[in-house]
């Protein structure tokens, strides 16, 4: 298998299980993120101040494996390795100065996106109203002709978009599910006869579509 098709695997699975030698001689492992494919290596992150670099330091060598079991899913993509690690003599310090981080004007901390990540994410009156729009159209229209049309939705957080979609096709009979995505994902089973997926860019696809003359 050539590097570039172990990085893509890797990129498919998403998740990975590294397995180290402890500093105690007992094997370690940890989950990690495959970064990037570049000159000719595989790149992960980790921290000088860690115990997974200190016994990467001392013992070089690791194991790698990854899974996505999708459910109702029999073929699984799966990538199991061995290799030797190596940090680079002058490695990229992806660091800003402090004072040009932006600051919130009424607190004085950190300014972060607002992301469905943690317990800051911010609902005010205008979320909640659009919430209810949303949920009344669903319940009017839960045995209607409906398509759900997921437009580049990635799995940073599938709870809100992809996975209610599948559900709601899956109870609605009359429904039909479409993705338009870079990456071709996997679907349930159990929808497949109602659902298609384009791999693609929303512009260049959109912008194509609308030119089709029907």
């Amino acid at each position: 298998m050539e590097l570039r098709e172990v990085a893509d695997c890797l990129e498919k699975v998403g998740l990975q299980y590294m397995a180290t030698v402890g500093l105690d001689g007992k094997p370690k492992v940890r989950p990690v993120q495959f970064i990037v494919e570049y000159d000719g290596k595989l790149w992960f992150c980790t921290n000088s101040k860690k115990s997974m670099y200190a016994e990467l330091v001392k013992n070089s060598w690791i194991d790698l494996c990854g899974s996505k079991l999708l459910e109702n899913e029999i073929q699984t993509a799966w990538i199991r390795l061995s290799a030797e690690a190596f940090f680079p003599e002058n490695p990229l310090k992806m660091e800003i100065p402090s004072e040009l981080a932006p600051l919130c004007p009424v607190c004085g901390k950190p300014l972060s996106m607002n992301l469905r990540c943690d317990g800051t994410f911010v609902e005010d009156d205008g979320w909640h109203e659009a919430a209810k729009r949303y949920q009344d159209f669903l319940e009017t229209h839960k045995n209607a002709r409906t398509l759900f049309l997921e437009l580049g939705v990635g799995e940073n957080t599938p709870g809100i978009i992809k996975y209610p979609f599948w559900n709601l096709t899956y109870k609605n009979k009359n429904a039909f599910y479409a993705s338009l995505n870079m990456e071709k994902k996997e679907i349930p089973i159990e929808i497949k006869a109602r659902s298609v997926l384009i791999k693609g860019d929303i512009f260049r696809t959109i912008g194509n579509l609308c030119n089709v003359k029907v």
